[in-house]
C-alpha cells in the first residue's frame, strides 16, 4: 500500500498507526556523536565564560560607556519583549478561534494555543 493512501487511512482512524524503526545501530552512534558534541560545546562555553568573567573590567571611562550601552540594550530588550508579547497574544486568539471553526480541529484548539504560547514564551526565554 503506498504511504500516501496509509497516511489518509489512518488519519481517518481506520488503520492503526505504528512506528517501527528500521534504523540498526546507526542511530545510536548519531544519537552518541550529538551527545558529545553537545558535551563538548558546553564545557568550552563554560571556558570562555570563567575567561570573560575573570578579565579586568576596564577604566572608569570604560565601565561608564559599557554601563551606558547595557542600559540602552535592556531597554530595547524590554520593548521589544512587550510588543512580541501582544502579538503572540494577538495570534493565540486567532489560532484558536481558527481551530474551532472546525469541527475536525475543534477539540485541538486549546491544547494548541497552550502549545504556541509555551513556545513563545521559550523562545523568549533562549
Amino acid at each position: 500500500m503506498q504511504v500516501v493512501s496509509c497516511l489518509a487511512l489512518a488519519l481517518q482512524g481506520q488503520v492503526p498507526v505504528q512506528v517501527i524503526y528500521t534504523g540498526g545501530d546507526d542511530g545510536r552512534m548519531y544519537l552518541w556523536i550529538a551527545l558529545g558534541v553537545g558535551v563538548l560545546a558546553l564545557v568550552a562555553a563554560l571556558l570562555l565564560a570563567r575567561a570573560v568573567i575573570a578579565s579586568d573590567t576596564g577604566t572608569a571611562e570604560m565601565q561608564a560607556i559599557s554601563n551606558a550601552i547595557r542600559e540602552g540594550a535592556e531597554a530595547f530588550l524590554r520593548r521589544q519583549y512587550q510588543t512580541i508579547g501582544v502579538i503572540a497574544l494577538v495570534l493565540a486568539v486567532v489560532v484558536f478561534f481558527g481551530y474551532k471553526l472546525s469541527p475536525r480541529t475543534a477539540p485541538y484548539a486549546l491544547k494548541t494555543v497552550v502549545s504556541f504560547l509555551v513556545g513563545a514564551v521559550c523562545s523568549g526565554l533562549a
